[in-house]
């Protein structure tokens, strides 16, 4: 085995690995998109909270459920989402949209 060959094979190999990571990061499109769903959740909570539609206690506990998500996405988000995380922001995101869902269907005001 010649020494370029025990040269270039690590640094080929390695560039290969990194290669991996950086397709499994999400694009900064998905991030914003994702900030957005969000930031529409918390809008949504409020706007129905003052047409009362819910509670403003079943407002108010949506409304913690979103800011940790919040809190979940810019720690996620620090060093770019990967797909792992995305899937773990988007499987939340629907909870609490069904959380609010059913609240807002369930009209007995009353959290749990």
């Amino acid at each position: 085995m010649s020494s370029t060959f025990k040269f270039i094979a690590p640094a080929l190999f390695a560039s290969l690995a990194l290669g991996g990571v950086a397709a499994e990061a999400a694009t900064p499109n998905r991030a914003n998109a994702i900030r957005a769903e969000i930031a529409q959740l918390d809008r949504a909570a409020s706007r129905n909270d003052w047409r009362g539609h819910v509670s403003s206690r079943e407002a108010a506990a949506i409304r913690r459920d979103v800011a940790r998500l919040q809190t979940q996405f810019r720690d996620y988000n620090r060093n770019g989402l990967n797909k792992r995380e995305i899937a773990t922001l988007e499987s939340r995101i629907r909870a609490i949209r069904t959380q609010l869902h059913m609240e807002r269907r369930g009209g007995n005001h009353r959290r749990g």
